[in-house]
């Protein structure tokens, strides 16, 4: 699993959202796919966000996924994430994850 850690983010600001593009090592095709992201404080703990399509991931290419845009809502804290692709054909791969510091402001 290739590690990328989302850009630090103000808890309540507007995360800008990113766009990834899936390894060409690998065949694929994101028709028809399943994709969810998940954020956790520790792997194994409780969900504290979750991206689903269509309201929070884009398929924008047959390689290419975007989380979209949203106000942060998970308290202030370093945390895991990862994204996992369920295929049309049942296939599930984890291409991708790491980790996602959300800041304190002081301005509320």
């Amino acid at each position: 699993m290739q590690n990328y850690n989302l850009p630090s983010t103000n808890h309540g600001n507007t995360f800008d959202g990113v766009e990834f593009t899936l390894p060409t090592g690998d065949l694929f095709n994101l028709g028809g796919a399943d994709v969810k992201v998940q954020v956790r404080k520790l792997p194994g703990d409780t969900v504290l966000k979750e991206f689903v399509a269509p309201e929070d991931i884009e398929i924008t290419a047959p390689d290419k996924i975007r989380l979209l845009p949203h106000i942060v809502s998970i308290p202030v804290g370093r945390y895991k994430w990862d994204m996992k692709i369920t295929f049309a054909d049942l296939r599930e791969k984890t291409y991708i994850g790491g980790e996602w510091v959300i800041n304190a402001v002081i301005t509320v």
